[in-house]
């Protein structure tokens, strides 16, 4: 398989490279069938997971979240809004220690404050792209940051940081596509879970029948 990939990589027909291994399994726990390189996930149509974390901070006039904006030179949703720690999930590597990991790596959070993320479940969604169907499982964490914390971008995937009332997050995901993609679904989830869309709001068990796409495994 590995060699397959590098030739489908040389020829031009994978592109966004990234030296990670997924998983190929029947489930998240099963033991994987083989191991392929991440961009290849979406042309096998292959599930993949990931996982996103809520910095919220706690002022007296109500919740505030953490937001990145994400380098202009990305190669996928370059620009845009974006959590302020997430990634996808490796082979050989527990969520727990993903979580540490990329808090580190993207947002200079240190491990100690890292690892009091809270897990909170998980969305999915399915979305076609050029490059073929991607199919992903979002583990969600909620992390509580200190007021005076000041996330710092570490490895040039972020361009910028900064901290925004609930209320207008909400507005951001609702009104515009400031957000990448799939960081919609999770702020979403966020906010059913935290009580700022409640269940007198139109559509409101649609919405939550939409943020786990079929078979979540």
């Amino acid at each position: 398989m590995a060699g397959v990939l590098a030739r489908l990589r040389d020829k031009g027909l994978v592109s966004g490279w990234r030296d990670e291994l997924y998983p190929v399994a029947a489930a998240f726990d099963a033991p994987p069938h083989c191991l392929i390189e991440r961009a290849a996930a979406p042309h096998f149509g292959i599930k993949a997971y990931g996982v996103h974390i809520n910095g919220y901070v706690e002022t007296p006039s109500g919740l505030e979240l953490w937001v990145a904006r994400r380098s202009r030179s990305k190669a996928t949703w370059p620009g845009k809004l974006d959590h302020i720690v997430a990634g996808g999930q490796p082979a050989g590597m527990t969520c727990a220690d993903n979580v540490i990991k990329e808090c580190g790596e993207e947002a200079g959070i240190p491990p100690e404050l890292a690892a009091t993320a809270v897990p909170a479940g998980a969305v999915s969604y399915e979305a076609l792209q050029p490059a073929g169907v991607k199919r992903d499982v979002l583990f969600v964490y909620d992390l509580r940051l200190p007021a005076d914390f000041v996330p710092a971008p570490q490895d040039g995937e972020v361009e910028s940081f900064r901290r925004l009332p609930i209320a207008e997050v909400a507005a951001l995901v609702a009104d515009t596509d400031e957000f990448k993609d799939n960081c919609n679904l999770v702020i979403i989830d966020f906010l059913i879970r935290h009580g700022h869309i409640v269940p007198e709001a139109p559509g409101y068990l649609a919405l939550l029948a939409g943020m786990r796409c079929g078979d979540c495994s």
